[in-house]
């Protein structure tokens, strides 16, 4: 048995422009989620209305859901992959087409796993988080940036054998995107081989509501008789939800 984990912290390319744009989707997916985490009821909204749920919510919430995240796990590793590599993106390609392309990837991804949660796990499971337009921007990264390095920090641990390394190597980005797609592949095995087939790939686990903030997420109507995720984590249909509130 052995752990490893590694995260992005750098790249040898520099910038020749401020990135407005991945500068503003980051601030709204930080300051949605601080808010709602804090001051809901200041909110002119309810962040459930910006759940994606495949089946029953309009076109446009497979756009909105990106900008909403569950835990501080699930924002910040979609704002360092988006600030990281979205910066030098954007700086290659104009914030333009940067912009556009963030939101098309975000729509196409929530898209795509709400099919996923209807025809192959049948569920109508609510989808949030910003992972499909994340995926989307780092696609293009290795196509327009495909020459660059990045550099890494990891960490292996193998109790077993009696090994825990830390440390910092430069990746080229080929390899570092393949890395990514490899951990996510096996994360999402290891999800549903867990939970069975009712998780939704990129589970991390299930999640306990709570009273308030994003706990508002699972009152949703009887007719919906979706279940809410952290892009994919599935929780109780909201009636059984609700009788464990009482």
């Amino acid at each position: 048995m052995y752990f490893f984990y590694y995260v992005p912290i750098g790249i040898d390319a520099g910038l020749r422009r401020f990135p407005f744009a991945t500068a503003l989707f980051s601030f709204v997916c930080a300051f949605l989620f601080a808010a709602n985490k804090w001051f809901p009821s200041a909110l002119p909204f309810h962040v459930r209305d910006w759940v994606y749920y495949p089946g029953f919510s309009p076109l446009l919430t497979s756009l909105s859901a990106a900008f909403v995240h569950f835990d501080w796990f699930h924002v910040i590793s979609n704002l360092l992959y988006l600030v990281l590599f979205g910066c030098y993106l954007e700086d290659r390609i104009g914030t333009l087409w940067f912009s556009l392309l963030f939101l098309g990837s975000a729509m196409a991804g929530n898209l795509a796993q709400g099919w996923y949660n209807l025809h192959v796990l049948e569920t109508t499971a609510g989808i949030i988080g910003a992972s499909g337009a994340v995926s989307g921007l780092m696609g293009a990264f290795l196509v327009r940036l495909r020459h660059h390095n990045v550099r890494i920090a990891w960490w292996v641990f193998a109790p077993l054998m009696a090994t825990n390394r830390a440390g910092r190597s430069d990746l080229h980005v080929v390899f570092a995107m393949a890395l990514w797609v490899l951990l996510q592949v096996v994360r999402t095995g290891a999800a549903r081989g867990s939970g069975g087939q009712r998780r939704v790939p990129h589970a991390r686990g299930r999640f306990r509501l709570r009273r308030g903030g994003i706990a508002a997420l699972g009152r949703m109507e009887e007719r919906q008789r979706g279940r809410v995720s952290r892009e994919g984590a599935a929780l109780p249909s909201p009636r059984r939800l609700l009788r464990r509130l009482r």
